[in-house]
């Protein structure tokens, strides 16, 4: 054996290797030079995001006070050298891009969205934006009407839902302020909506006066639970006004005008209003909250078990009305499901889905 031709062999393949090994590294250097720290474009809202969270954690004296917002532009992010320009950030950047994040305080829960705009690359979509796009403006069929400035969801097929803090919830209507109404689809446990001494009627089956009412601390305590909202998830919650205008059994005033006459501003959680469930029927022949033709073509009557509203009435006073397939004053004392009614900010950032039942809408909730 020739240990000497061996010896050689192995420094010729040691050479070798190590001017491969070499190539790769002058490779890297040159594309570290042309791309290094360039990032993509889902990457860079992210980065975008957490500068200015660091901008405002550092200007606290700047954040919004509760149910206002404010925003910051990249060119002041890339100013106070918290984050590089586009030139320097992106990946393949061709474009003009621009860029703001709005900061909303809902309750003391801070919403950061970031909105990133790069010409034909990228455009920023909004929840709103994407559910008023997917759905058409009609007054015949199925969908989306336009009521008192409001778009409200009518009918019974609709792509309506929406995933969000763990639940699916269905798109009730996109307020005036493009804020959108949703309501659980999956009830909470059951509970009395009031079980206090009524001397009206001499017995302990309630006060049908929701601002002193049972039900008003359990949708508190449930908007409090950590396991039902975390602070992520409240922050996209925003203030709503409930109306608590009292209904009559058979009333014929389904426009909401009268349980809007009585309004408790700025809550954060609420259940239905009982004109609501009346409003989604397209039904001709509903006409008044006791026609059983109201639970045709109607989503809200497909939920799976009775729930309350909020909604009592102005005829007995230890009653209020609960949805189960159509409208049904009961004693408030009854114990009966819940499923909650909240608003989700203008702010949404819409991620993906089309609304139907096994796509719900999804918003970035980072």
């Amino acid at each position: 054996m020739d240990f000497k031709k061996i010896g050689k062999n192995v420094y010729v393949y040691f050479g070798v290797g190590f001017g491969v090994m070499l190539f790769f590294i002058i490779i890297i250097l040159i594309l570290s030079v042309m791309f290094g720290g360039k990032v993509s474009i889902e990457v860079a809202k992210k980065k975008i995001q957490n500068a200015a969270i660091v901008y405002y954690k550092n200007n606290q004296d700047e954040l919004p006070i509760v149910g206002e917002s404010t925003f910051i532009t990249m060119d002041k992010l890339v100013e106070k050298k918290l984050i590089k320009s586009f030139d320097n950030l992106l990946k393949n950047q061709n474009t003009s891009c621009e860029a703001k994040v709005t900061v909303e305080n809902n309750n003391g829960f801070y919403l950061y969205s970031t909105d990133l705009n790069c010409e034909d690359d990228y455009q920023t979509t909004y929840l709103y934006e994407k559910v008023k796009s997917d759905n058409l403006i009609t007054t015949d069929s199925d969908g989306l009407y336009e009521i008192n400035n409001s778009l409200v969801f009518r009918g019974e097929d609709l792509n309506n839902y929406v995933s969000f803090a763990n639940k699916i919830w269905r798109i009730i209507k996109i307020n005036t302020d493009n804020s959108i109404r949703l309501i659980e689809v999956t009830s909470e446990e059951s509970f009395v909506w009031d079980d206090r001494y009524n001397n009206e009627v001499e017995s302990n089956t309630g006060i049908n006066d929701y601002r002193v009412s049972r039900i008003k601390d359990t949708l508190e305590t449930l908007y409090n639970d950590e396991n039902k909202f975390t602070e992520a998830d409240k922050a996209f919650i925003v203030a709503q006004d409930i109306c608590l205008g009292k209904q009559a059994e058979n009333s014929s005033i389904l426009d909401g005008s009268v349980e809007c006459s009585d309004v408790l501003e700025n809550q954060y959680i609420s259940m239905l209003e009982v004109y609501e469930y009346a409003l989604a029927s397209i039904d001709n022949n509903c006409n008044s909250l006791d026609d059983r033709e109201c639970s045709n073509y109607n989503y809200i009557s497909a939920f799976d078990k009775s729930f309350w509203t909020i909604t009592a009435s102005s005829e007995i006073s230890d009653r209020a009305f609960k949805i189960s397939t159509y409208p049904d004053l009961i004693r408030t004392a009854n114990a009966t499901a819940i499923n909650l009614v909240i608003h989700i900010s203008s702010n949404a950032i819409y991620l993906d889905g089309d609304g139907s039942f096994d796509k719900p809408y999804t918003i970035k909730n980072d």
